[in-house]
């Protein structure tokens, strides 16, 4: 911040108001550059359950939107719900204020800019330099700010985010020690009910299960397919999986799952005896001597790039001399997609010390389906160290 001459900071995007609060909410989070000015959130009214279940860090909470909460003498509160009621009542009369105001129709009923706009001026920022995160800001809120705040130097401040988070917290850390594992033990579980005659629905659901089971969330579309349906990247949403496994054919996994609000991955090829098609044992060895490859060249100071080309040059002398592939790996956050830096042919920045990535040197081709070898580890001071624990190889069941 100091750097890009940037007095406060607004987190607009609910993985880095997340990561700046310890709050998964919707709206902002607002942190000034001198520690002696206090730092705030704005969010939803309905949101006061997770401003208080989260013991977020951040004292000064401002509110908007119309949710009732009713407490009548006679009721026996529990903790939680007395954190609550204690959050909620300083602002009851604001609440009902913009009831009536919406109820009666009346145009700029106060929202979250508004809150925003509030607590940059109760600091004396709003003749400051503010950056505003551009990824969850609309075009007519970003507007409003410039209207709201004339004598405010408002610049867009993604970057500044994004480099933050390049290098893990030891709390993030520590999430990926107990997160990783799960997504293994998710597949494991899976593996075991893999039969001839057993659906890709039916698997698929064991693995929710697995999961869920030890405390996490599962996003609607998991990345866990078939036989030939593996090709598909992405295996998007509403999919037929009446599919039923055969001997010979290839499962691959590759699912999300939500822990303690942050997601985790990983990624795995599995095949239920001996392959219906030659050639994926020689081309999984292939990819897995790219991987190899990468785990030996991970230090600081290497370049992403660097990355990508040992494992792209690996995987062509190993089996697959036509091997192409757009990245063969990515930094992990809190965000569902990618985080900084990618192992892309064009990725220079260096890595450094407590970055996490995934390695994913996979391999799509038609006819005989998409090969998934990913792991997840962390850059340490003389190399890398791996949070999963299964094995790299091919899976045969």
């Amino acid at each position: 911040m100091k750097e890009r001459g940037l007095d406060a900071i607004v987190a607009s995007t609910s993985e880095n108001i997340l990561y700046l609060s310890d709050s998964p909410l919707s709206g902002y989070v607002v942190l000034p550059l001198e520690k002696n000015i206090e730092p705030f959130l704005v969010t939803w009214v309905a949101y006061a359950d997770k401003v208080v279940d989260s013991n977020t860090w951040i004292k000064d909470h401002k509110y908007s939107g119309t949710f009732f909460f009713e407490c009548f003498p006679e009721n026996k509160l529990i903790e939680i719900e007395k954190k609550m009621r204690a959050e909620v009542e300083p602002i009851k009369k604001d609440v009902e204020n913009w009831w009536k105001l919406q109820r009666g129709g009346v145009e700029g009923v106060p929202g979250l800019v508004d809150e925003l706009v509030k607590g940059l001026q109760e600091r004396g920022l709003d003749r400051k330099s503010v950056g505003v995160e551009e990824a969850g800001t609309t075009i007519t809120g970003f507007e409003t700010l410039k209207k709201k705040l004339p004598n405010a130097k408002l610049k867009f401040c993604d970057d500044v985010l994004r480099y933050a988070r390049m290098v893990k917290t030891p709390y993030e850390l520590q999430l990926f020690e107990e997160g990783t594992p799960i997504v293994e033990r998710g597949i494991e579980a899976a593996c075991k009910m893999a039969k001839p005659g057993v659906t890709e629905q039916e698997i698929l659901n064991e693995y929710k299960r697995a999961v869920v089971s030890r405390g996490a969330g599962i996003t609607f579309s998991l990345i866990l397919e078939v036989g030939h349906r593996s090709i598909m990247p992405t295996c998007g949403a509403g999919l037929d999986r009446s599919m039923k496994l055969q001997k010979g054919d290839m499962i691959r996994f590759n699912p999300i799952i939500t822990y303690k609000n942050h997601p985790f991955h990983m990624g795995r090829t599995v095949v239920l005896g001996e392959p219906k098609d030659a050639k994926l044992k020689p081309y999984y060895k292939a990819i897995l001597a790219g991987e190899d490859a990468q785990l030996k060249a991970l230090k600081p100071g290497v370049k992403a790039s660097e990355i990508y080309d040992v494992c792209e040059k690996t995987v062509k002398t190993s089996g697959i001399p036509h091997y192409r592939r757009h990245q063969v790996g990515h930094a992990l956050g809190i965000g569902a997609g990618y985080d900084q830096p990618i192992f892309a042919f064009n990725d220079a920045t260096e890595l450094e010390e407590d970055m996490v990535f995934n390695l994913e040197p996979n391999y799509f081709e038609f006819g005989l389906g998409g090969l998934q070898l990913e792991d997840t580890l962390v850059i340490t001071k003389k190399g890398c160290r791996l949070y999963t624990d299964t094995s790299r190889d091919l899976w045969v069941l």
